[in-house]
């Protein structure tokens, strides 16, 4: 894959993301995965700023432990 700030199509968004690119609909209207097209039926796009920020954001959604406060280490 190329270093770039920018992806164009859904399997180079989806590689990036480590999803399959066909659930890309799925992604954009239920994960909030950050992606848009210019028409209504286009390629898909996509900043990878906005993908790292939403990669991090399923991180902590999914995590496996949530800390309290009062677990956090002093």
């Amino acid at each position: 894959m190329k270093n770039r700030d920018f992806f164009y199509g859904s399997k180079e968004i989806c590689e990036y993301v480590r999803e399959n690119y066909k659930k890309m609909n799925y992604l954009v209207r239920n994960e909030d995965l950050p992606a848009y097209r210019k028409v209504e039926h286009g390629t898909w796009r996509a900043l990878r700023s906005d993908l790292d920020d939403w990669l991090i954001s399923q991180r902590d959604k999914h995590s496996v432990r949530k800390l309290s406060p009062t677990q956090l280490p002093q």
